[in-house]
């Protein structure tokens, strides 16, 4: 394989903006007829990984997961301490270890089974949907629209 990485950050002020650069880059690599990972470096934000997915990032690494508690209702990225305000039922926020290596491992836990998610919903063509449970309708259209752009 080869791979293109590039941070999310230096993709665009917004999230609009690192959107459309990413489908942008996507549609460039696709056109190249060569076999290229995109890879977003920053990114671990879990909502951003759905946005980008169906922009066409393939992998994403960040930090994010050492420096906050990753909720499992939400999906959203907390203060980490928050951890044990989430009645998270997962084998390593109800097992012995120290609060630091709980919320570690259920972060590591939580990103291995959302990124299941996401893998099964591009092979079965729905990640919009998981988008549209994030986001909204409108989001998604606007999604679309930078999408159907790059085609």
């Amino acid at each position: 394989f080869q791979f293109l990485a590039i941070s999310e950050y230096d993709c665009g002020a917004n999230i609009l903006d690192r959107m459309e650069t990413v489908a942008r880059i996507r549609k460039i690599l696709n056109d190249s007829n060569q076999n290229i990972v995109l890879h977003l470096l920053g990114c671990g934000n879990p909502k951003s990984i759905a946005l980008y997915s169906l922009c066409g990032a393939d992998t994403f690494d960040s930090l994010h997961w050492i420096k906050f508690a990753m909720n499992p209702n939400t999906s959203k990225l907390d203060d980490f301490s928050y951890a044990e305000l989430f009645d998270c039922t997962c084998k390593f926020c109800n097992s012995d270890y120290s609060y630091v290596e709980r919320v570690l491992l259920h972060n590591l836990g939580f990103i291995q089974n959302y990124m299941k998610q996401i893998r099964i919903a591009i092979n079965d063509d729905e990640l919009h949907m998981l988008v549209d449970r994030f986001f909204g309708k409108q989001v998604t259209k606007q999604l679309q629209q930078i999408l159907d752009s790059f085609k």
